[in-house]
């Protein structure tokens, strides 16, 4: 992150460490050692001597059906780790399109992010019948995110019946999302989230 600094001094003030990007990963924190023991976020006023910092990367795992997403979070839910996300690529379908259907409702207990570098719509299969949601978080986290410069991750809600797109008892953060209501009347309110406990954090959406 080029807003990060390269030296300092015993009288710089504290520095808050910035998040770097890279395509295909999810960034999970700084540490001041090679085996990701030691955690740092800042740089705390009079410090000093060189201080060596090592990012931690994630890199995501590629999916191209909401079929294969659900088998992947399925599977975190059982054997994945508590601390640690799940980190997955949303690509376009095998057959071009950019469009997913949603016909079930994916249950989430273990950290997971979802990042989409390509342009793709979610939307409800109207032929399922009502659904608890796209999500259904029951613990844990789910990040869903979106490219910063185009905003290509489009969230549509049924165009049938007031149904939630996300149903929480977790922490849910959105980024660089679009929400699209698909019924015409506004006192539907297609376009909604369930949210029972934890944190909702939503960026440029």
């Amino acid at each position: 992150n080029p807003n990060n600094i390269t030296e300092y001094t015993i009288e710089t003030e504290t520095v808050v460490l910035q998040n770097p990007t890279r395509e295909g990963y999810v960034f999970t924190g700084w540490y001041t050692d090679s085996n990701y023991g030691n955690r740092i976020t800042q740089i705390e006023q009079g410090s000093t001597g060189d201080i060596t910092l090592y990012a931690q990367w994630v890199q995501a795992q590629q999916v191209s059906s909401w079929a294969d997403l659900a088998t992947r979070i399925d599977n975190n839910n059982i054997s994945g780790s508590e601390s640690t996300p799940l980190v997955i690529q949303l690509k376009n379908s095998e057959d071009g399109s950019n469009g997913w259907i949603v016909d079930k409702c994916i249950e989430i207990s273990k950290p997971v992010t979802l990042i989409a570098t390509e342009e793709i719509e979610i939307a409800y299969d109207n032929t399922t019948g009502k659904l608890d949601g796209f999500f259904y978080i029951i613990s844990g986290a789910l990040v869903i995110e979106g490219n910063s410069s185009e905003n290509n991750l489009i969230l549509a809600g049924s165009s049938l019946a007031k149904q939630p797109l996300i149903y929480s008892l977790g922490n849910l953060s959105l980024k660089n999302c679009i929400l699209q209501n698909n019924i015409s009347s506004s006192a539907a309110g297609a376009i909604y989230f369930e949210k029972q406990e934890g944190e909702l954090s939503l960026e440029n959406v």
